[in-house]
This record gives C-alpha cells, sequence and structure tokens, in this order.
C-alpha cells in the first residue's frame, strides 16, 4: 500500500515542486537495508550527481502536495553533498582496492535478490559486498555503494577476486578491545579501576575501526587467530548485532543463546539484527554450535 501510495503521489508532489521553482524532481526508490527495505523519494537534479533520499513520513498521507513539497525543498538543502563521479566505482581495479564485506541475517536473501545485490552464503548468515567511497566518509560515518550483480559482469570481474580482497581488507581495519576495559573507560577512574580487579577479563569485542558493520571483521583468519591468542584456541562468537561480535570463554552455550535470544528481541534494533545463533571458534573453523 505504501509503494502504490508514494507511486500515485509522484505526479502531484513534482507539479508543486515546479510551483515553488525547486531545482529536483522525486522519483520513487526502495532501499535495501538489514532486515527491511525502507521506500521513499531520490531527490534527482540535473545539476546533481548524488542524489539524497528522503524515506518515508507518516505525515504525507494527510500533508498536502504542496506541504509535502515545501519540506523536501527544505531537506534537499540541508542534505548537500560534494558531488564525485560514482562511475569511477565501477572501475575493476578501484573495487577490488576499496572492497569490503558486510553481514546480514539469512532472512534478507530474497530482498537481496530483489535488489541484484552480490552475495554469497557463509554458516547462517549472508555476506553483501559494498565499496567504500573514500571522499564521503568521515567520522559521521562510512560512505559506500553496494556491489551489484549486473555491475560485476558488466566489467568482468571475478567475484572470487573480490570475495578474497575484502576478507583481505578487513584486517588493517580491525578493533579487537576487552569489553571490561569500555566497561570500566565508562565509569569514573576509581571505580573503574575497581570494576577492573573484580571481572574476569574473558570477553572481547571485535568490530572494526568506525564500529559500523563491523561484525564481518570476524571473518578475517588473522582476526581469528589473533583472538585465539588472547583467549585460547577455543572461543565462542555472539552477534551482538551487524556492527560487533563479541568473543568469549567459559560460559554455557544454553546462557549464552538465550542471552543473544533476549538481547535480539529487547536491545537491539531491528536494522541492526544479526542472528541468534551462538559460533564457536575450534581447531582453526568458526561454525554455528548446535
Amino acid at each position: 500500500m505504501m509503494t502504490r501510495m508514494l507511486q500515485r503521489r509522484m505526479e502531484g508532489i513534482n507539479e508543486a515542486l515546479e510551483r515553488q521553482g525547486a531545482e529536483f524532481i522525486v522519483t520513487y526508490v526502495s532501499v535495501l537495508k538489514n532486515n527491511q527495505v525502507l521506500e521513499g523519494y531520490n531527490l534527482v537534479s540535473p545539476k546533481k550527481m548524488i542524489c539524497p533520499v528522503i524515506y518515508f513520513n507518516r505525515e504525507w498521507w494527510s500533508d498536502s502536495d504542496d506541504e509535502v513539497a515545501l519540506n523536501l525543498i527544505g531537506l534537499y538543502e540541508e542534505r548537500q553533498v560534494p558531488d564525485i563521479d560514482f562511475s569511477r566505482y565501477e572501475d575493476p581495479e578501484v573495487i577490488l582496492s576499496n572492497v569490503y564485506p558486510r553481514l546480514y541475517g539469512c532472512n534478507n536473501k530474497q530482498n537481496m535478490d530483489d535488489h541484484d545485490r552480490f552475495y554469497t552464503e557463509y554458516l547462517d548468515m549472508l555476506i553483501g559486498y559494498y565499496v567504500v567511497v573514500d571522499s564521503l566518509t568521515d567520522k559521521e560515518g562510512v560512505a559506500s555503494v553496494p556491489l551489484t550483480n549486473e555491475v560485476i559482469e558488466r566489467k568482468g570481474i571475478s567475484k572470487e577476486a573480490i570475495r578474497r580482497e575484502a576478507i583481505r581488507h578487513l584486517y588493517d581495519d580491525r578493533s579487537i578491545s576487552s569489553l571490561v576495559e569500555r566497561i570500566a573507560d565508562m565509569l569514573p577512574i576509581e571505580c573503574g579501576i575497581e570494576c577492573l580487579k573484580n571481572m574476569k577479563d574473558t570477553l572481547y569485542v571485535v568490530s572494526n575501526k568506525s564500529g559500523i558493520n563491523g561484525a564481518a571483521t570476524i571473518l578475517s583468519r588473522k582476526v581469528q587467530e589473533e583472538v585465539a591468542e588472547i583467549l585460547g584456541d577455543t572461543y565462542y562468537v555472539l552477534p551482538c548485532s551487524i556492527h560487533e561480535v563479541i568473543c568469549c570463554v567459559g560460559h554455557n552455550v544454553e546462557e549464552l543463546r538465550k542471552m543473544v535470544y533476549e538481547a535480539n528481541r529487547e536491545a537491539v534494533l531491528l536494522e541492526d539484527r544479526l542472528t541468534d545463533s551462538v559460533y564457536q571458534y575450534k581447531n582453526g573453523i568458526l561454525d554455528i554450535v548446535e
């Protein structure tokens, strides 16, 4: 119903935009996010190569076309970013130099197919691949272009090379930190020191340096081995979210399963949820704990 509404209102909104002298028009867009597809409008201008995307706002149901147009004009002015030539990010050399993996739950498979995303299956997860746009990436977030099958086939790029280079890039961007130290850092100094004394340091957070979409970092064999040097040759991996995982030892598997399940239902946003599974690294292999 929302899709039909957004498409049905485009003509009226575009007429209102023209009356108000806007330099852009709107086109319908659906954007794949983890565990969901968001719908809205692309704000398309012949003067700009980068088009802001505005997702569905419930007020659009009752607002007039002119009111929606005014709001979109304001958002368009707020969300200006430097123009770049995105065709550069279809160059095979640029793709292989800047490609990274991203983890999704297996329930995203149909949406990935519908959006022509290139992905591979891993355990009960999917690995999507995206190219980092350095000029638009800063401390506020990571800008990226998702790789599609159409681009890969048109450019004649080896899918195995994409997978290999994406995994290889993870190690240099890794972040492995003690959860105990993280907790202590959030507390007053005296309390933090006492916390460190009384807690066993058996939990480590694995992510990337930005902390965004960093759960895939655990796919790196070199990262797995580095964690093994800290925790020992056998440890559990808990998918906190698509952003990070926790590696731990000395815990009951059923308790860990319950903790992951409850955290996903009570603390983790749907768009950040990865899986309810518990994984184990043992004998150099990461696998699901049955």
